[in-house]
């Protein structure tokens, strides 16, 4: 989906007109919101950063009332806020979700049985050996040097479920693979370049090593809900 601006690539901020008309859409449907959203979040701070979101991007004030209101919806139906948790994202008129990487390690606590999980990003010039078999590791030792994307080696998520460790490895180039099959990124303006992809790829490529591990893992209903839904 050519989706994926959550950056102001248009300038300015969307108007009072239309923040009015998100705002009349989603209180006619609060009582929906309230009953739908877990008791550990807030509806008056869960719609304010709702509304902070939509203020600040002006083409997700393009979309339309109702798809920004399904957009929401699906957040609280999975106890999550917009944000980083949760991108909410401008397509072709509507309002998309895409799981941010912080959204997804917070759904996978959430089974309760995972002690530990966590992804990292691990550079050229860092220290990296990944050990395979019975016993499986990751020793990662970082050193001093310019950590841009084009430095990445390899990014690695592990968890630990008793006294079990799982770990899962992704090169540079499988990360690309993934990125590159992604509607997100197909789909963006390749002069903005304003995918989620573009604008949080080590985000991203830590989500896309930890999804890849949750297959090994004990799994929340809302990570199951994920999965059979599909998330780009």
């Amino acid at each position: 989906m050519q989706q994926m601006a959550q950056s102001n690539t248009s300038g300015g901020a969307i108007g009072n007109t239309a923040l009015t008309a998100f705002k009349v859409m989603t209180e006619r449907y609060k009582p929906q919101l309230v009953n739908t959203l877990p008791k550990h979040l807030s509806i008056d701070r869960f719609l304010g950063v709702a509304y902070e979101l939509l203020r600040k991007n002006p083409k997700l004030g393009s979309c339309s009332p109702d798809s920004f209101f399904s957009a929401i919806l699906r957040c609280a139906q999975i106890g999550l806020e917009p944000g980083e948790l949760v991108y909410l994202v401008p397509f072709k008129g509507e309002v998309s979700t895409i799981i941010g990487y912080l959204g997804l390690l917070e759904l996978v606590y959430r089974s309760q049985k995972v002690k530990t999980v966590y992804a990292e990003v691990a550079y050229k010039f860092d220290v990296f050996d990944v050990m395979l078999g019975s016993s499986p590791s990751v020793k990662h030792i970082p050193k001093n040097g310019e950590r841009t994307n084009e430095n990445i080696m390899a990014v690695y998520a592990v968890a630990k479920i008793d006294d079990s460790v799982i770990c899962q490895v992704m090169y540079l180039d499988e990360i690309i693979n993934a990125m590159q099959r992604s509607v997100s990124w197909r789909y963006a303006d390749s002069k903005n370049k304003d995918s989620i992809w573009h604008m949080h790829f080590v985000q991203m490529a830590k989500k896309t090593v930890l999804r890849r591990l949750i297959t090994y893992l004990p799994k929340s209903a809302e990570i199951i809900q994920i999965l059979h839904d599909g998330d780009s």
